[in-house]
């Protein structure tokens, strides 16, 4: 089935699918385990993850410390331009 083909009420139909899809699946079931651990983490735990890799003292993989130090610059940088949206 090509949603070009869909009738408007079908594509309304499609679309809602999708949506309630989205909604309902969690991305990080499908992550390997130390992905899913550093993508779950609260923003606390991150900080201070974050920051024993700035301090080389953290005792994780160095695929798990990549992806720590691109997770809170990446919600850093989110914050940032959030505050500065406000303002």
């Amino acid at each position: 089935m090509n949603p070009i083909d869909l009738t408007p009420e079908q594509q309304e139909q499609y679309e809602a699918f999708l949506q309630e899809f989205a909604k309902n699946v969690d991305p990080t079931d499908y992550m390997p385990p130390s992905v899913r651990e550093v993508a779950r983490m609260d923003m606390d735990t991150l900080k201070a993850e974050f920051e024993l890799v700035q301090q080389k003292q953290s005792t994780r993989s160095s695929a798990q410390r990549r992806w720590i130090t691109e997770r809170y610059e990446y919600e850093s940088n989110k914050t940032q331009e959030q505050d500065e949206s406000v303002n």
